[in-house]
């Protein structure tokens, strides 16, 4: 399965070569974004609660990752993690993303492309 996604100034879009667009959300001028990070990192079996370093991103309004394994996200310090299986949207308006974890117990280590823009 090949996935990309495209931030542009107009939408964010998540495309699955096999099947279409999955994901099309479009950005009026609120969410408009300044800053992006776009990195491939390997998080081994058994890491809990990884740091994700956002970059240049003070505070992130879209937060998008996709990994080969079944891992989960936890944002700005909440107690519950986010699934991402095999990927994760999250949109907020007023760029309140500062942190992320994530937790592995997939067997395998997961290789995930993440998006974070503000």
């Amino acid at each position: 399965m090949a996935i990309t996604c495209e931030i542009t100034k107009n939408a964010i879009k998540v495309i699955d070569t096999a099947r279409g667009t999955i994901v099309d959300v479009p950005i009026t001028d609120s969410r408009t974004v300044t800053e992006v990070e776009h990195k491939l990192i390997a998080i081994a079996n058994g890491a809990t609660d990884t740091a994700i370093n956002f970059g240049g991103v003070s505070a992130g309004k879209v937060f998008f990752a996709k990994s080969d394994q079944d891992v989960s996200f936890k944002l700005n310090g909440s107690a519950t993690g986010q699934p991402c299986n095999p990927m994760i949207l999250m949109i907020d308006d007023d760029g309140g993303y500062t942190e992320a974890t994530v937790t592995n117990a997939s067997g395998s280590t997961a290789n995930i492309d993440l998006v974070i823009a503000g």
